[in-house]
């Protein structure tokens, strides 16, 4: 009888470290995946901030041009 104990209650706390295993496993993925989130959420914001500088960069490079081809053409009429 008391072998069977044993062995009951060490099938019991077998379990019992699986399961208290996997909650710490889903706790672990579930923080290291809200700060991966973060990361990424934190990540996309600075690309969109970079992009916006370099569109704003580019328009203000083309207004430029614009205004230089104007003028270029206004010379080149002016000198036929």
């Amino acid at each position: 009888m008391r072998a069977r104990a044993l062995l009951h209650d060490r099938a019991l706390l077998e379990r019992w470290v699986v399961d208290a295993v996997a909650v710490v496993r889903a706790e672990a993925d579930d923080r290291v995946s809200a700060r991966m989130l973060a990361a990424e959420a934190d990540r996309v914001a600075s690309v969109d901030r970079r992009l916006a500088e370099l569109e704003t960069e580019l328009r203000r490079i083309a207004a430029r041009r614009r205004r230089f081809d104007a003028a270029a053409t206004d010379v080149a009429v002016t000198e036929r």
